[in-house]
């Protein structure tokens, strides 16, 4: 049986530029829809791997981190530290701090948070919003007024209210300058040669099909199901302008030989062509929007080419918070140990001290969330 992928040929005469580029077009489209497939079902199944492996990981870590900030904060006021340690260890319990009032919602790292530095986070969350609002407002010319609460659950409708009230008005304000204008309707479009060819040759597969497939017209109910279920790929094929799968069902069905595929006219070639190039350029988009869709579920980077790239970065991304929860671990017990901890204190540099996030990076991060695709 033939396969639309390894299409028109010529035994007497070398196949016309067109002929070649359907040939091209048609293999390349058959590896993109193989491609799309494999990464849909990358897809799901790195949700289970997140599902069943990163979720519970970064749990464990979590916890592990808010133990330890827990037990540091205990351990700050020990007689047996000098005030040098506990000024490395203050600098640590802020840096601990911050982390984990990413993920702790029991209120507990931000009251240690709190006690370790000068400003309340209800105070930097209120600067913070009040920023973040004034460069909404600033951003897209609009009042959100001072009861606005980026908090609320209404917080999203609000903002969007204002900013389609502020839409209507300068709509409003433009009809009233111009007046009452009566305008032309609005001319339809003319439809191209080309297009009209397109949609003709699209329709004149469809119906030889429909012609042999119609389930209604066979006796026999094995074969009726058969044909009710080439019939729905018909019907989506056409609803979809895919004429790459209606020609591989005419093949399929063995409607049509390759010698008559080989004897098309020229121009019906050339809508083949243009249709089957809008897929391949259709599929090549799906593919990469599945891709960033992988990279924002994953949070993983996108520079991946193939899934079998995706599934290695995620297997190595198992591997290290596997290794950061031991090293948690092993930092907990030390943090268990006055003397461990003093030891380990004494052993931190000024250079290993960590860095810890500056206010407008934090307005920076919010505004990108925002505007996240």
């Amino acid at each position: 049986m033939g396969n639309i992928a390894t299409t028109i040929q010529c035994s007497v005469n070398e196949p016309s530029k067109a002929q070649k580029r359907f040939n091209t077009l048609s293999k390349g489209l058959k590896r993109d829809k193989e491609l799309l497939q494999k990464w849909m079902e990358t897809h799901s199944q790195l949700k289970m791997e997140l599902a069943d492996k990163l979720i519970p990981l970064a749990q464990e870590i979590d916890a592990l981190k808010l133990n330890s900030l827990v037990l540091l904060d205990k351990c700050y006021e020990n007689k047996a530290l000098t005030e040098r340690q506990r000024e490395k260890l203050h600098t640590f319990i802020q840096y601990l701090a911050d982390i984990c009032l990413n993920f702790d919602d029991s209120g507990v790292a931000e009251e240690i948070h709190d006690r370790y530095n000068e400003v309340s986070m209800a105070e930097i969350n209120k600067a913070t919003e009040d920023a973040m609002k004034s460069e909404l407002e600033d951003l897209f010319g609009v009042d959100l007024g001072e009861e606005f609460d980026f908090s609320s659950e209404s917080a999203y409708e609000d903002f969007m209210g204002a900013v389609n009230e502020k839409k209507e008005q300068e709509s409003a304000s433009r009809k009233t300058k111009k007046g009452r204008k009566k305008h032309a309707p609005p001319k339809v479009k003319k439809k191209s040669d080309n297009e009209i060819m397109e949609s003709k040759s699209i329709k004149e597969v469809f119906r030889q099909l429909t012609k042999v497939l119609h389930p209604d017209r066979e006796m026999d109910e094995e074969k009726r199901a058969k044909k009710s279920e080439l019939m729905q790929r018909a019907n989506q094929a056409y609803k979809n302008n895919d004429i790459f799968t209606l020609l591989e069902l005419q093949f399929e069905i063995e409607q049509i030989e390759q010698k008559e595929l080989n004897n098309l006219a020229h121009d019906k070639i050339l809508a083949y062509n243009r249709m089957l190039q809008r897929q391949r350029k259709k599929i090549k988009e799906e593919i990469e929007m599945l891709k960033h869709r992988i990279s924002h579920e994953m949070e993983i980077p996108p520079f991946y080419r193939t899934p079998e790239e995706a599934f290695f970065y995620l297997n190595r991304e198992v591997l290290n918070m596997k290794a950061s929860k031991s090293r948690l671990s092993e930092d907990l017990e030390t943090f268990s140990d006055i003397k461990s901890l003093k030891r380990w204190l004494n052993a931190m540099k000024k250079s290993d001290m960590p860095v810890r996030r500056e206010e407008q990076g934090i307005i920076d991060a919010i505004m990108e969330d925002i505007f996240e695709f």
